[in-house]
């Protein structure tokens, strides 16, 4: 039993690198059919969502400690009376366009936030 657990492991693990199940499933060692199997187990899914999740955290994390370095980067180009006018305006539109889009995700969370406020409020008045 150990050792379905440890391959149970060593295919999840593959599952997060590999594009495709069959290509976890001849990395790890494992059967097809047994890799599929694995895949409908909602205990396995949960375990692979789980792993999944952490992955994405961790390229979040990344990303957003690299942003001011980004955006330091795209205001020198900018800046820059050298460079090419095609780069200072590809990064002026870079800026924009991703500050455009970050106000309009902050306001649709807090729009999204004040409607589930507003929906707690009257299933509390309900009861």
């Amino acid at each position: 039993m150990a050792r379905n657990g440890t391959k149970k492991a060593t295919f999840l693990a593959a599952m997060m690198t590999c594009r495709h199940v069959k290509d976890a499933a001849l990395q790890s060692g494992v059967g097809l059919r047994t890799a599929w199997r694995w895949l409908r187990d909602e205990v396995f899914q949960a375990e692979l969502r789980h792993a999944q999740d952490e992955a994405l955290g961790q390229a979040t994390r990344l990303t957003v400690g690299s942003m001011a370095d980004a955006i330091e980067c795209l205001q020198a180009v900018m800046a820059d009376q050298f460079a090419p006018p095609s780069a200072r305006v590809a990064a002026a539109r870079c800026v924009l366009e991703h500050g455009l889009k970050c106000t309009e995700l902050r306001d649709l969370v807090e729009r999204v936030e004040a409607l589930e406020r507003r929906q707690d409020e009257i299933a509390k008045a309900a009861y």
